[in-house]
C-alpha cells in the first residue's frame, strides 16, 4: 500500500478528529440516553438506579470528560495512527479495539468514583466500549469506501501523469488502477513529441 505523505497525514488528522467526535457524542449524548432508557428495559435490575439517575449529572463525569476526549490525541502522540492501514480490516479492528478498551477502562474508573454496584459498572463500561468499537469500525470502513470510490477529494485523491508510454509505464498504470484504495488515479501518459 502506497500513498503520498500528505494523504497519510490527512487521514491521520481525519481519524483523530472523527474519533474525538465519536467519543464526544457517545460520552455526552448516548451514555445519558442509554442510562435514561435502561430503567425501562427488562434487565433494568442489573443497572444500579443511582448510576442511571445521577451519573451524567455529577461533576466527576464532566471533570473526567477531557480525559475521554484526550484519548485519541494520546494515541496520535504515541503514533498509533501511523501504524494503521485503513484498508486492512485487521489493522482497523486492532486500533479501534485498543481505543475502545482504553475508553472503557477510563469509564469504569469514572464509575468507581461513584458508589454503585460493581456488576453494573463492568456491564455498562463493556457495553459502551463495544458500542464505541462498532462506531469506530463503521467510521473507518466508510473512509476506506470513500478512498476507493472517490475521484475528486483533493485531500485523499491524487491524480498523476505517468511519464512514458512503454510496457513499464502501462504496467505501473495497471497496478495503480487495480489498487484504488491507495487514493492515486492515473489520468494519462506523458510522452515527448518527436
Amino acid at each position: 500500500n502506497f500513498m503520498f505523505k500528505d494523504q497519510k497525514q490527512y487521514l491521520q488528522y481525519y481519524q483523530v478528529a472523527s474519533d474525538i467526535i465519536c467519543i464526544s457524542v457517545l460520552y455526552f449524548v448516548f451514555i445519558p440516553f442509554l442510562l435514561k432508557i435502561s430503567m425501562h428495559l427488562p434487565l433494568h435490575n442489573m443497572v444500579d438506579p443511582k448510576l442511571t439517575s445521577v451519573l451524567y449529572k455529577t461533576p466527576h463525569y464532566f471533570i473526567l470528560s477531557p480525559i475521554m476526549i484526550f484519548i485519541p490525541v494520546l494515541f496520535f502522540v504515541l503514533k498509533r495512527y501511523q501504524k494503521v492501514d485503513l484498508l486492512k480490516m485487521s489493522s482497523v479492528c486492532i486500533q479501534t479495539f485498543l481505543l475502545s478498551f482504553v475508553f472503557s477502562i477510563i469509564l469504569f474508573f469514572t464509575l468507581m468514583i461513584l458508589d454503585s454496584k460493581i456488576d453494573s459498572k463492568i456491564i455498562f463500561s463493556a457495553g459502551t466500549g463495544i458500542l464505541l468499537w462498532i462506531t469506530l469500525i463503521l467510521n473507518r470502513t466508510y473512509v476506506g469506501y470513500i478512498i476507493k470510490n472517490s475521484s475528486s477529494n483533493q485531500n485523499l485523491i491524487k491524480h498523476i501523469l505517468i511519464v512514458g508510454t512503454g510496457d513499464k509505464a502501462v504496467s505501473i498504470a495497471g497496478y495503480i488502477n487495480s489498487h484504488p484504495e491507495t487514493g492515486i488515479r492515473v489520468i494519462g501518459f506523458l510522452t515527448q513529441k518527436e
